[in-house]
């Protein structure tokens, strides 16, 4: 099981620091998680290459000039914390919608009321595997979905 929140840093005595990251707890072990933490590795100061996506990493004969084939690049900001657990969870919930929000979602002869308007849709938007708003073509997007949605919280997941 995941536990998803907001958690203190800590110094390498393993004292408090004051700043907060948005984080997932699974078996003791506490990791960043989102902007918060950089896709390649634990407190990594690389990203994946915006251009080859890390395919240049992977896959053999796929070359890319920006990261010289290495599939990742140096993180221009890394996350230093923030100074509270809303400002964790508030940059958590950009990153979902930044990254883990699809807004050309169909469903195949199921109609729900859109949740802005009441029009019928079988179109939705869905943020992570876990929230789906039945949303029409004119209300299926960022600004809508941000409302929806709200700032995350603290969650479970499995």
């Amino acid at each position: 099981m995941n536990y998803l929140q907001p958690r203190e840093l800590k110094d390498k005595d393993g004292q408090p620091i004051g700043l907060y990251h948005y984080t997932s707890m699974n078996d003791g072990t506490i990791h960043p998680i989102g902007y918060c933490s950089p896709p390649i590795g634990y407190c990594s100061p690389f990203e994946l290459c915006p251009e080859c996506k890390g395919g240049a990493m992977f896959l053999s004969g796929e070359e890319c000039q920006r990261c010289d084939s290495k599939g990742v690049v140096e993180m221009a900001n890394p996350c230093p914390g923030h100074a509270t657990p809303e400002e964790a969870r508030q940059h958590y919930t950009q990153y979902l919608l930044d990254k883990k929000t699809r807004y050309q979602e169909e469903r195949s002869g199921v109609w729900h009321e859109c949740l802005v308007c009441g029009a019928l849709t079988n179109k939705f938007a869905q943020v992570g595997s876990w929230h789906t708003y039945s949303l029409c073509d004119e209300h299926r997007n960022r600004e809508h979905v941000e409302k929806l949605l709200g700032i995350v919280g603290d969650s479970a997941e499995s």
